[in-house]
């Protein structure tokens, strides 16, 4: 009599594009996507970073490949890591019980021994967006947030000015402090006295948020990608917060 398919799909080839945020996995026969889970993936390279995806997509048919898009977290986490899926040198996949075949057959997992090299490499060309930033002149600081991964070492504060929207009183900044070397969507920074000093000198810049906006030119901090990095999208963006010096 006819038993079925006993033979489990196995994955021969992967494409990473991390400009779209997007992986796609082919396999030796047609899998069933309904059963496809994103999260039984491991990015992974020889000399031992690795990141393993947290999120997984809802996906239907049946094909002997799969594209997924990556979570905006997964995504900036895979971008914050410097040693891992920047190139094709570094980018490898070791997958568990990702997916199904038609006839219910779990694929065979991937270990990292035996993980598969990318094929296909497209790296993020794309320049990251300031998404909104807040300014506490209690604290001293000014947050960036970022709609990617961005190189806080890469700051540089003489590009960053704080303006009213006539633009006639300004500051450009002199300097910053604070642990904001990391790679992150959001750095937070405590500016220099000088800099709050000179601020709170105009009367009609930062005394509401209608009048404090922040000028980033685009080499002011880069992304993550491997030289050449993508400078940011030069920008002058109102403030999202402003929290107003209440100390006498």
């Amino acid at each position: 009599g006819f038993d079925g398919d006993k033979t489990p799909p196995k994955v021969i080839s992967f494409n990473l594009n991390l400009a779209q945020g997007t992986v796609s996995i082919v396999f030796d026969e047609p899998v069933n996507a309904a059963t496809f889970d994103l999260t039984e993936m491991t990015l992974w390279q020889p000399s031992g970073a690795e990141y393993k995806i947290t999120t997984t997509v809802t996906l239907t048919g049946f094909s002997n490949s799969i594209a997924a898009s990556f979570s905006s977290d997964d995504l900036n986490n895979i971008k914050a890591n410097t040693d891992l899926a920047t190139a094709k040198h570094d980018s490898y996949l070791a997958v568990g019980n990702i997916v199904q075949d038609t006839s219910n057959n779990l694929c065979l997992g991937l270990a990292k021994s035996e993980s598969l090299q990318v094929t296909s490499y497209t790296y993020d060309a794309t320049k990251p967006l300031l998404q909104s930033w807040e300014l506490d002149l209690n604290d001293n600081t000014m947050t960036l947030i970022f709609d990617e991964t961005v190189d806080g070492s890469s700051v540089v504060f003489e590009r960053i000015t704080i303006m009213s929207p006539t633009t006639t009183s300004k500051r450009q900044l002199s300097g910053l402090t604070g642990n904001f070397k990391a790679p992150g969507t959001q750095l937070t920074f405590t500016l220099n006295a000088d800099d709050v000093n000179a601020i709170q000198l105009f009367t009609d810049l930062a005394v509401s948020e209608d009048t404090t906006y922040i000028e980033l030119e685009d080499t002011a901090v880069i992304d993550m990608r491997e030289a050449p990095a993508n400078g940011i999208a030069k920008v002058v963006k109102k403030v999202g917060k402003l929290t107003t010096d209440s100390t006498a």
